[in-house]
């Protein structure tokens, strides 16, 4: 004899608004990275440029990302490494996060609480005020490329 499974309704529409959810971020990401792959923040008006370098002519740590991503979808990963380093970092803890994010599993939760512990968080706030400082006092492109 075989056993009839029973959906719980509010169960079906947590799992359908999540993978719309899903979804919604994966069309938002894809049409992101067209505009990106078309258009050199460089060169066009559409992309917001960096306060903090406008204000004091110092880069943020977070300064050359958009012109990274352009080389990146390139192929170019010599210049995107040139624009931003810690655009290497940066783009994979947030993606894990994202992810994470929107899963429900145990294991996904054990892995964003992981990301999300004081440890980890002290630890990137650390690279990315060090890259801030160092990309500022130094010459770090022509040491390191």
């Amino acid at each position: 004899m075989t056993k009839v499974k029973v959906v719980n309704k509010k169960d079906m529409r947590c799992k359908l608004s999540q993978w719309l959810i899903v979804f919604i971020l994966m069309a938002i990401t894809i049409i992101v990275l067209v505009i990106y792959y078309h258009y050199d923040p460089r060169q066009n008006v559409l992309f917001p440029q960096c306060i903090f370098h406008n204000l004091t002519g110092l880069q943020c740590p977070s300064c050359g990302n958009q012109r990274a991503l352009y080389a990146l979808l390139h192929g170019d990963f010599l210049t995107a490494a040139r624009y931003n380093l810690l655009f290497f970092v940066t783009v994979p803890y947030g993606m894990a996060l994202l992810t994470t994010s929107l899963f429900r599993s145990q294991r996904a939760q054990r892995i964003r609480n992981r990301l999300l512990s004081w440890r980890m968080v002290k630890a990137y706030m650390t690279i990315y005020l060090i890259w801030g400082l160092v990309r500022n006092l130094t010459d770090i492109n022509d040491i390191l490329f």
